[in-house]
């Protein structure tokens, strides 16, 4: 058995000494070419996964850019109807008893402030939850108070044209109501108040607390982005 597997052995060495010197070269080229090309295929690979993180993290970054300027935009807005308010409560008459008395309607339409899937996806990649919660809250915050503000002018709007010979100094109106007229209106009255007192008693801390949230994002997305 062992002759065999000698003699075996011994016809393909005799064999491989005759396979010319260029079957060897071809081989060897054909294993470098390979390896060559595998090594290019990886490197691009590498480029391409390279590119692609690049890309998306510009896109997050984009994206993350929209989310904080409709977040401060919510808190412009918000900031400016709780200035208004105060205003009208600071400079309230003496003798006003209550809210639909003294404040008046301002500001222009409410505005679609939703943040996207995309925006809240890039928000969230930023790490913090507290403030990922608080920018997906902030749009109804801000939606709820101005839903309300909006149908306060609304109603104030209506009221003042339903009132018999109002008498305007500047933007403060008088008129003597007979007790009919003034059970009439009541309802709007009442209405009027509860959706200023809704709003007012609640809208300093909110505004606050955006003005925190927009302050830590720019904090946050600082140190992801830069």
């Amino acid at each position: 058995m062992d002759e065999t597997k000698e003699s075996l052995f011994a016809q393909i060495m005799a064999w491989l000494a005759t396979v010319p010197s260029e079957f060897w070269a071809a081989i060897a080229g054909s294993i470098v070419a390979f390896i060559g090309a595998a090594l290019i295929a990886t490197i691009f690979f590498m480029l391409e996964r390279r590119v692609v993180r690049k890309d998306k993290l510009e896109d997050a970054k984009s994206a993350s850019t929209f989310a904080f300027v409709k977040l401060n935009r919510i808190l412009t807005e918000v900031f400016r109807l709780y200035e208004h308010l105060d205003v009208c409560y600071q400079n309230s008459p003496a003798d006003a008893t209550e809210p639909w008395q003294f404040v008046t309607p301002s500001l222009g339409p409410k505005r679609d402030y939703h943040f996207t899937e995309r925006e809240l996806k890039s928000v969230a990649g930023l790490g913090d939850g507290r403030l990922f919660q608080f920018v997906l809250d902030s749009a109804y915050i801000y939606e709820t108070h101005m839903l309300a503000w909006e149908k306060y002018c609304e109603i104030k709007q209506e009221f003042t044209q339903l009132v018999p010979n109002t008498e305007f100094e500047g933007k403060t109106g008088t008129a003597q109501l007979s007790s009919a007229e003034y059970s009439k209106l009541r309802p709007y009255m009442i209405h009027m108040n509860s959706l200023v007192d809704h709003i007012w008693e609640r809208i300093g801390q909110d505004a606050r607390d955006i003005a925190d949230a927009t302050e830590r994002f720019v904090e946050v997305r600082n140190k992801q982005f830069n």
